[in-house]
């Protein structure tokens, strides 16, 4: 995904950061290796597939579009190629830069009346793990380990734990929530030709204990995030693999932590 070019790019009034189209069609599809590509998850591994299962049982569960610049992970969760964002105007609202951003976690995004946000956290106290998701009110993680290399791959440094708040004990640290959030994260991570590879390397089954269970490091050549970079991420359910409750209860952290 893509800004398009025809366009006058939006910036806010005091910061001059850039900030994602609201108008239609302000956000298009780009031709590139992964789009319109299609992967399948049975709980354990992922594979590429041709298309949808021709199954009624195939359902939509979630789509998020997002953009990465200058660090900042911008996102609405619809289809921004398709959508206006917001009200669809240029009013320019920035993102706040403060480590205590607030935000309403009892509330629910409403289609295409939210408008871009950038990545903040919801933080657990039991394990000090990290939640990502619309509602978030943390710009950095909980806390994170040494051994924890997932957090390098995925996040900028305006995105990890400080140094303060890092640990060695293997009770705290991780991260789940919004499945359609860590897809794009990383998609976004990796170049625009190893996305392909990624998402097979990366996306296993969470059940279980210990690092045996949940996502993998994709382990692929690190390069510098490509700034006003989109992705559009769909995600469907898959009856008996992926019910909408199983999916749910992944995103919630019920079956584990997603990442280790």
């Amino acid at each position: 995904m893509q800004e398009n070019r025809l366009i006058q790019p939006r910036t806010g009034p005091y910061t001059g950061i850039w900030m994602p189209p609201r108008q239609i069609y302000g956000s298009q599809k780009k031709s590139g290796d992964t789009t319109d590509k299609f992967y399948y998850f049975n709980g354990e591994v992922t594979t590429n597939v041709d298309g949808l299962p021709a199954e009624a049982e195939a359902a939509p569960f979630k789509t998020i579009s997002m953009y990465h610049d200058h660090d900042f992970f911008w996102m609405v969760p619809y289809d921004a190629t398709a959508l206006p964002v917001g009200n669809g105007l240029q009013d320019e609202i920035e993102p706040d830069s403060d480590e205590d951003a607030e935000g309403d976690s009892d509330e629910e995004p409403d289609r295409n009346a939210v408008d871009w946000t950038v990545l903040y956290f919801l933080w657990r106290n039991v394990d000090w793990a990290s939640e990502v998701s619309f509602t978030g009110n943390q710009q950095r993680l909980k806390t994170q380990r040494p051994d924890q290399h997932w957090a390098n791959e995925l996040l900028p440094s305006r995105n990890q734990a400080t140094n303060e708040s890092r640990t060695d004990d293997i009770r705290y640290g991780g991260l789940f929530g919004d499945l359609g959030i860590l897809l794009g994260l990383v998609a976004l991570s990796v170049k625009p030709s190893h996305v392909d590879a990624a998402m097979r390397r990366v996306v296993k089954g969470v059940t279980g204990d210990g690092a045996a269970a949940g996502w993998r490091r994709h382990n692929l050549a690190h390069h510098p995030r490509t700034d006003r970079r989109g992705v559009l991420i769909k995600i469907w359910t898959y009856p008996p693999y992926s019910t909408p409750q199983t999916l749910m209860d992944m995103e919630a952290g019920r079956l584990g932590l997603i990442y280790r």
